[in-house]
């Protein structure tokens, strides 16, 4: 042990030390960059600025809460049962509006002050007290996704909430790409995904972990996921969703 300090002392590191702490430095780094820009915010905006600001990501969501919405329960039972439909953003985004329970606070709205729960009383004199039930944080849940057809592509775009022992913090998803056949079924292809302001397309595998993980949190039933499988043709065209499956 003692050569071997005095040969560090004389010599300096080996090659494989500092190619160690090349690698965890660069590691390191690649860590700390994603995490900047994973909670940089994204620019909800109406439509895209004329100028855009370089390393600005900017969503513009798609149209939702109208007249013409109104027929998405019937066409998800004719998708289901096979056939051909044809639905509008609008009908997507009332059907997505299903799939999650969770409700992002919107920064904007005035904070409401909170209430302390008040201490559990017996129902009858000498009657144990009922103990309340402690509500947890959740580490990660996702909100109801918003879907915007455009230029042939999709765009499917979602709050994601980070919780760490109490610190959260809500992120926008936004993915966007086109359906393709992968053997002999479609699947929606992504040319562009983004995790907060992170561009996940540039990281091998990042972008299917974390499809895995917002499908397990949405409520996608058996039934949907067994009709998409028998999907035979998938186009879209202006702000329309053209899907035919068989029976």
């Amino acid at each position: 042990m003692a050569d071997r300090n005095i040969e560090k002392a004389l010599y300096g590191p080996s090659y494989l030390e500092v190619a160690l702490g090349a690698i965890l430095g660069i590691a390191v780094g690649v860590v700390a960059a994603c995490l900047y820009f994973i909670f940089k915010p994204v620019e909800k905006v109406d439509k895209l600025p004329k100028t855009p600001v370089a390393n600005v990501v900017y969503l513009v969501p798609g149209k939702e809460g109208s007249t013409k919405s109104k027929g998405w329960m019937e066409k998800q039972k004719n998708f289901i049962a096979g056939g051909e439909i044809i639905v509008r953003e609008e009908e997507l985004n009332a059907w997505g509006a299903t799939l999650s329970d969770f409700k992002p606070v919107d920064p904007k709205a005035p904070v409401k002050p909170v209430v302390p729960p008040k201490a559990a009383t017996p129902s009858k004199p000498g009657a144990p007290l009922v103990p309340e039930v402690e509500v947890k944080d959740v580490f990660f849940a996702a909100g109801a996704p918003n879907f915007s057809i455009k230029d042939h592509q999709l765009q499917i775009a979602l709050i994601c909430h980070l919780n760490y022992y109490g610190i959260g913090s809500d992120v926008w998803v936004k993915v966007t790409g086109r359906f393709t056949m992968s053997g002999e079924n479609y699947t929606f292809t992504p040319e562009e995904y983004y995790f907060g302001s992170c561009p996940l397309h540039l990281i091998p595998g990042a972008p299917q972990f974390l499809t895995s993980q917002l499908i397990s949190e949405l409520k996608i039933t058996d039934e949907l996921q067994l009709a998409w499988s028998k999907v035979s043709q998938v186009t879209m065209d202006g702000d329309q969703l053209k899907i035919i499956t068989k029976h």
